[in-house]
């Protein structure tokens, strides 16, 4: 197998998508070994919460020599088919609380015990991955967190003694996004794979301009520069317009009523300008599908479709 797909994708002010001359190439078929499957089985947790189908860690621990060819044999069948296994998907799920109101779902934080046969398998192919993307230099070095015998505190710890050498004094801010899973965007993610030459198998559902019905060679293309054009809006990855963003935040401070429409207020920077207008005092009104306000300072919810909860709430209803 040998899928190329350009790595980088810009858009310029124009709103003109260009790709570079750059390609990524996964050429060999991702194949998960007896070593690592034998080597996850004997390291397992014996202490983890079985999931769903109600089979222990140290079930598999045990058994893990007779284990390890079956389960390789099943998880490349699974891989080299695209189809995974239904049963592996249910979970048990318990709801814990985070901080904030306990009246209102969205504080809360689910555990979600899976299956441990789907946690092998999971940790198998990342495994394959982490070495693909390490050798290819798709992952910078630089990226410490979610990475082997790596952690934050490693980044910290070297970046200060860089500052300290050079400088002799270091000042550090360190964020913490609140709710973070919730404002990724999981279908973006899937669709920015194939540009880093992963093979469908890990991403079905999704489609590019490879797998699709029109050629590149048929889109539509700028009559100057020969590029491929979209509408001129912002795509998963990219950096809003400087200009937009300083207009819009100016239009924040200045406002009397803000009306977020169609949107769930989890996805930033977006999702900082109501709360913002909430802080000054001045009333926010939010309509969109959520049975919960995004923040519970805002002055009104509407819950429903923005088509029918907008005009009512604005006073121009059809009857």
């Amino acid at each position: 197998m040998s899928l190329k797909f350009p790595k980088i994708i810009h858009i310029s002010d124009r709103g003109i998508l260009s790709l570079t001359n750059r390609f990524y190439d996964y050429s060999n078929e991702l194949i998960l070994g007896r070593f690592y499957i034998r080597k996850i089985l004997l390291g397992l947790n014996t202490n983890k919460a079985c999931g769903s189908d109600g089979i222990p860690p140290i079930v598999l621990k045990k058994c893990a020599p007779e284990l390890t060819s079956v389960l390789c044999k099943l998880f490349n069948y699974s891989y080299k088919l695209g189809i995974f296994p239904s049963n592996w998907k249910i979970a048990r799920v318990q709801p814990v609380p985070k901080k904030g109101k306990k009246t209102l779902p969205s504080n809360y934080r689910t555990i979600a015990l899976l299956s441990i046969i789907l946690k092998i398998m999971k940790k198998a192919i990342n495994i394959e991955l982490m070495k693909y993307l390490e050798h290819s230099g798709i992952i910078n070095d630089r990226q410490y967190g979610l990475r082997h015998q790596r952690s934050t505190g490693d980044l910290l710890s070297h970046i200060w003694q860089q500052s300290i050498e050079k400088y002799g004094e270091t000042l550090a801010v360190a964020l913490d996004i609140t709710k973070t899973f919730d404002r990724v965007w999981h279908h973006g993610l899937l669709a920015k794979l194939p540009s880093y030459g992963l093979p469908p198998q890990l991403y079905p559902g999704t489609s590019t301009a490879a797998d699709s019905e029109i050629e590149i060679k048929d889109l539509p293309k700028c009559k100057k520069c020969q590029h491929l054009v979209r509408p001129y809006i912002v795509w998963f990855g990219e950096n809003l317009d400087a200009d937009v963003m300083r207009r819009s935040k100016d239009l924040i401070e200045s406002c009397d009523l803000c009306l977020i429409i169609g949107t769930s207020s989890v996805v930033y920077p977006a999702a900082m300008f109501a709360p913002r207008v909430a802080e000054r005092g001045k009333p926010v009104a939010e309509f969109n599908m959520n049975e919960e306000p995004a923040d519970g300072e805002f002055a009104f919810h509407f819950p429903g479709q923005c088509g029918t909860t907008l005009p009512k709430a604005l006073g121009i209803a059809s009857e």
